[in-house]
């Protein structure tokens, strides 16, 4: 059995980073497509942009649970997990971890012992450590400027798609007339369950777009300049050069090749008479 360089066991200790070889056949967008997954699901709400905004109402009243948001919340947790333990460490998952939020945890747990409806409560404490534990491995998997990125595109996505809702199937992009808030009926609300969270969702994604297109647009400036001092110093070169040619010409012109053709100057020294005796 040969073993050849991405087969080979990691060193102990060493952390696999986003830019390595991949290992088990783990391709290298893995840690970008779980990233652009994860986020869309945080920010949609799984499926509650798709119900009427009467049944939305009716589950938050009763305080029921989604078992379809409940699955999908578990699944994104889980799989961010294993991504960032199969791609780096176990100790990458320990220090994306800060120990006052696990005290926090534990605390809200705690309460539940005296809380006037602890199955509620229970439900949204494990959405919230599931949230919780799914943002921070995302973070710890990505570098920040990789998840900005990442965010960017999910929320442009999502955008185009709510845009696109409007047009397609208005009933379910625009509050409704039987909506339980009156205010707000004929507002879009896109892809999400509420104009609110649409909200949210776009002002972030215009500011992260905006600061791309800039930067774009500050890469291509830079680029521009550095092109023009080079070109500017090689104009200066070619210059130098060309004087120099000049020079040389000018010196070769006034000296001739042949001696006998060359200038000779007479000097006339007057006799002086030396008498002697």
């Amino acid at each position: 059995m040969v073993m050849t360089a991405t087969d080979a066991p990691a060193a102990p200790g060493h952390a696999r980073g986003v830019d390595d070889p991949p290992y088990g056949g783990m391709p290298q967008m893995m840690p970008r497509l779980v990233a652009w997954a994860v986020l869309a699901v945080l920010l949609l709400n799984v499926d509650m942009g798709f119900q009427t905004r009467v049944a939305i109402e009716s589950l938050a009243d009763t305080g029921e649970g989604s078992r379809l948001r409940q699955i999908v919340y578990l699944g994104a947790m889980v799989g961010t997990l294993a991504t960032l333990i199969r791609l780096k460490s176990t100790e990458a998952l320990a220090n994306a971890l800060p120990m006052a939020l696990v005290g926090l945890f534990l605390w809200a747990s705690l309460t539940l012992c005296w809380s006037a409806v602890p199955g509620i409560g229970a439900r949204r404490l494990m959405l919230t450590i599931m949230t919780a534990l799914t943002t921070l491995a995302l973070t710890a998997l990505l570098p920040p400027a990789q998840m900005l990125n990442a965010l960017r595109q999910v929320g442009v996505a999502l955008a185009i798609a709510s845009l696109a809702l409007v047009v397609i199937a208005p009933h379910l992009a625009i509050h409704q007339p039987d909506d339980a808030e009156p205010l707000i009926v004929g507002d879009w609300r896109g892809v999400f369950y509420h104009k609110n969270i649409f909200g949210a969702v776009l002002a972030p994604t215009a500011l992260l777009q905006f600061h791309a297109l800039h930067a774009v647009g500050r890469e291509i400036g830079d680029q521009a300049d550095a092109d023009d001092r080079g070109r500017g110093k090689g104009q200066a070169r070619n210059a130098r050069g060309d004087r120099r040619v000049e020079d040389r010409d000018a010196c070769d012109q006034g000296e001739p090749e042949d001696p006998g053709q060359r200038t000779v100057a007479e000097m006339v020294v007057p006799a002086v008479e030396v008498e002697i005796g």
